[in-house]
């Protein structure tokens, strides 16, 4: 096979010029000196260095990172080649023909995928329960997304979600649903100790992932699962729908533009009862179970933290706790003593690089459900937000309160259940969806 390609390779990668003159002409060159101009006019991109690769995408929206693992190839569209400038980064060690062999592939596969629009895409779910509340509702307003299977770890719960939103297939084992179907997306909505694994091997089948919070046990498994993520060339999304939420968008926007001045402090409170009683949870939930990855500061401070991320930046320094307060429980069910591993009180305090200090308190333990109230303090302007009517107020310094609420247009969706955490899931499955089938990176 003989090819017109034009082909730059950093010429620290062993054999690149013998693995690829078949296909076109080969230029080597120091992997330093690689930018902007030079690619102009280049079709196939070997780079070597990881830095290298996201300093380029960032400034180049027509390359396509196609990743760095190695695979076989049986045919080649050499049109679709001359037509997509692609871009790849070599691991180091790997067999240069086989780095030959599967950035072609990657082609084959990313032509069917990510590289170009897509106008359907099959979703496969792995977890029923908060899928049935928000995922599965949220897809049902994509036109574009066509939801194929559902795994649960329990037949009776994938089945029942299945049958209420038409998902042709459901499964008791999510390792068999990733092999029974070529996914587009995989949405997962399981305990945390299963959401690196279940990540990892969806997109292993080449699946674009969108995985619920908090991300993983720790913060090893959260960095493979984004090296995996981006070495794939995968859109990789944590459901922190909350960013979606037009009256925390437009907290955002007001921070941004100055309108509060210097943010000088922050105070977020999320106080509740569901765990107040011994007896309130099932024997062995996971949420009770540190083991699993459960928690209040998992459970509800991911968003709290991210929250503060988007609005502030990033954090300096942290100090808090994590404690157990009701450790002996009964089952709910059993009637059986059983112990809580899990913190149901958390707080702590950050200061934000920017100077800010965020205080944060969340107690599942509470006599009296309090919700989640914010108020951001700057030095021009004061914010509040209390989850109980979603209700913004915002006041000038010598000012009183004014209310600036922005309602989200999907609370009106007939189909979708009502709440911020279900609702906001709606806008942020929509960009998710949009950015798979146009081709693009999420623009939030």
């Amino acid at each position: 096979m003989t090819g017109s390609l034009s082909i730059v390779a950093d010429e620290q990668i062993p054999l690149a010029e013998q693995a690829f003159s078949k296909f076109g002409n080969v230029t080597l060159v120091d992997g330093r000196s690689i930018n902007n101009s030079l690619i102009k006019n280049t079709d196939i991109l070997l780079v070597r260095s990881v830095t290298k690769v996201n300093e380029l995408l960032l400034k180049n929206s027509n390359l396509k990172f196609l990743g760095s693992a190695t695979s076989g190839v049986d045919h080649i569209d050499i049109d679709y080649l001359k037509s997509s400038k692609i871009y790849f980064s070599y691991s180091p060690g790997s067999n240069s023909q086989s780095v030959a062999e599967y950035v072609l592939n990657s082609l084959i596969v990313a032509k069917k995928k990510s590289c170009i629009p897509v106008s359907k895409m099959k979703v496969g779910i792995i977890g029923a329960s908060f899928a049935k509340a928000a995922f599965l509702p949220a897809l049902r307003t994509v036109p574009a997304a066509e939801v194929v299977a559902i795994a649960s770890a329990r037949m009776e719960s994938a089945r029942a979600a299945a049958s209420q939103f038409g998902v042709p297939d459901a499964y008791d084992d999510w390792e068999e649903m990733l092999g029974a179907h070529d996914l587009d997306l995989v949405c997962i909505a399981t305990p945390t100790f299963l959401h690196a694994p279940q990540t990892l091997a969806a997109l292993e089948c080449g699946a674009h992932v969108l995985c619920d919070k908090p991300t993983a046990m720790d913060a090893l498994e959260a960095a493979q699962m984004l090296e995996a993520a981006e070495s794939a060339g995968r859109i990789h999304m944590i459901d922190h729908e909350l960013r979606f939420n037009p009256n925390r968008m437009r907290i955002a926007e007001l921070i941004a533009d100055g309108s509060l001045g210097e943010i000088r402090h922050v105070d977020i409170t999320n106080v509740g009862s569901s765990w107040r009683d011994p007896a309130s949870r099932p024997e062995g939930d996971w949420w009770s179970l540190a083991e699993k990855g459960g928690g209040r500061l998992g459970a509800n401070g991911s968003h709290q933290v991210d929250l503060l991320r988007w609005w502030l930046g990033e954090v300096e320094w942290l100090s808090g706790a994590a404690t157990v307060m009701v450790p002996d429980r009964v089952g709910r069910d059993s009637g059986e003593p059983w112990k809580a591993t899990a913190d149901d009180v958390s707080y702590f305090t950050a200061q934000m690089e920017s100077g800010a200090v965020a205080q944060v308190f969340m107690s599942g333990v509470a006599s009296h459900d309090m919700g989640n109230e914010t108020r951001i303090f700057g030095s021009e302007g004061t914010l509040t937000l209390h989850n109980r009517d979603e209700r913004l107020f915002f006041a000038r310094a010598g000012r009183d309160f004014e209310e600036i609420t922005v309602a989200d247009p999907n609370m009106a969706l007939a189909d979708v259940n009502q709440g911020i955490w279900n609702v906001s899931v709606v806008a942020l499955m929509q960009e998710l969806c949009a950015a798979i089938t146009e081709g693009r990176a999420l623009q939030r």
